[in-house]
């Protein structure tokens, strides 16, 4: 019967307070955030997808029981603490100079490292009023940031005359003040560029006469001339002359006569030393090559060649090996890598046995890490060998020779022997085998066709 159609089904309206509630903008393609998780962004992503599902009212779907349980594993996985990227971010805002970045890249710079901070810090909330005065005081910090990494010489007066008033300005006034500057230095520039001549010239109006005889009263006179001279601003030397013909300058072509007196020297010194200061054979062969005679000092020796060309002797070879298990090892640490391993380490540690030949290899995410591994394989040659490590040579890294170092170093009766600055042939057992691990990993990789990462 007409009327009866629809009664089985009832509709049900879902409020827009409801998490349920889908509205016209929401579609599957939105994305809540930008950031795209790799892993190691937990701390800074897992905010911003908090806030892009309270945006719109659906952060009831995460903190139910079943999906607390899921966000709750991934903090516990991914989640690493925030102390060793706000470290590094702290450096890097210590670090950020402006250089030859303009004031709105280098401001943007800035802008970047203070968001990400910002994301990290834990302010709570304040119930003593005094959110106004902690709000100022981190503005006051951020304007002596962002004017100590000005360029001196471009913006030091602006700088000055900033600090200069009391209280402090805001950063945006501070901002908008140095982009001025900047703006007017630009416009000023290029005025001036186009203000210059196309060549190094200027043109000198002279007035000359023509003489000429009137036959009248036998007299001659002067009738003036007007000329152009064209001289270059360097030199002096004239250019181009033009001369005045019915308002308009016709050039003439300006023939200039210049003499220059050459003279040969025999001095063989001289010409040792205008030639690059060539072997004494080469100096020689000279004088057949012109066939012009010069006199050689074959007594007197130059001392510019003696510090140009002296070089270092060659190392002699060293044979001797010692005579007992880890009575001597080399070490020695290789990197910085630009890429990281999958085991994101970016240095590797060497450590060869002087007897045996024998080499243990550790990878390490940073230098630091090397005093760590030292003291893992001396406990590993007690406990696996019954040895004990004697000596230690290594170069002048510090990583090796810290305070902690040298106490274990003289708990265990360790000597720890260095090699000359900047000899590394001195440490050359451990120096080659950082060439064979390397070449040998090259071409593993080359022959299995493995990304740059293995």
């Amino acid at each position: 019967m007409p009327g009866d159609e629809g009664k089985g089904s009832k509709s049900k309206i879902i409020p827009t307070t409801s998490p349920l509630y889908l509205h016209q903008s929401d579609s599957t393609s939105l994305m809540l955030t930008q950031i795209i998780f790799n892993g190691d962004n937990y701390d800074l992503w897992a905010p911003t997808v908090r806030n892009g599902l309270d945006a719109k009212n659906k952060l009831a779907f995460i903190e139910g029981k079943a999906a607390s349980e899921v966000w709750e594993e991934l903090k516990n996985r991914y989640s690493a603490g925030n102390a060793p990227r706000v470290h590094q971010l702290k450096g890097d805002l210590a670090e950020c100079k402006q250089g030859r970045l303009s004031v709105v890249e280098y401001y943007t710079k800035l802008k970047t490292i203070w968001d990400e901070l910002a994301n990290y810090s834990k302010t709570p909330n304040c119930t003593c009023g005094a959110a106004v005065e902690i709000a100022k005081e981190k503005e006051e910090e951020k304007v002596h940031q962002f004017l100590m990494g000005l360029d001196n010489k471009l913006y030091g007066h602006v700088r000055s005359n900033l600090l200069m008033e009391d209280p402090i300005t805001s950063l945006p006034r501070a901002y908008a003040l140095v982009l001025r500057e900047e703006r007017h230095s630009s416009i000023t520039k290029e005025k001036e560029e186009s203000n210059e001549p196309a060549m190094a010239m200027k043109s000198y109006g002279a007035a000359k006469g023509k003489e000429s005889y009137s036959k009248k009263d036998g007299r001659s006179r002067i009738t003036p001339v007007l000329q152009s001279l064209w001289k270059d601003q360097v030199s002096r030397m004239e250019i181009r002359r033009g001369e005045h013909h019915d308002g308009v300058y016709k050039l003439k072509s300006s023939k200039v006569e210049t003499v220059r007196k050459v003279s040969m020297s025999k001095d063989g010194e001289l010409w040792h030393k205008r030639l690059g200061h060539p072997s004494r054979s080469k100096s020689f062969s000279f004088s057949e090559l012109v066939n012009y005679n010069l006199n050689w000092d074959s007594s007197q020796f130059c001392d510019s060649c003696c510090r140009a060309k002296q070089t270092r002797n060659s190392f002699s070879l060293n044979n001797k090996r010692c005579d007992e298990l880890f009575g001597l090892i080399h070490v020695d640490i290789w990197g910085k890598y630009p890429i990281a391993s999958l085991s994101r380490a970016h240095y590797f540690l060497s450590i060869v046995d002087d007897y045996s030949r024998s080499v243990w290899i550790y990878l390490m995410k940073e230098k630091s890490e090397a005093s760590k591994f030292m003291k893992i394989f001396c406990k590993m040659v007690k406990t696996q060998f019954n040895k004990l490590v004697k000596i230690i040579q290594s170069d002048n890294g510090s990583e090796l020779l810290s305070g902690k170092m040298k106490n274990y170093y003289e708990n265990n009766g360790i000597l720890f022997q260095t090699s000359n600055v900047d000899t590394s042939q001195q440490n050359g057992r451990v120096e080659r085998k950082h060439r064979h691990i390397l070449e040998k990993a090259r071409a593993l990789r080359f022959s299995g066709h493995l990304p740059i990462q293995f």
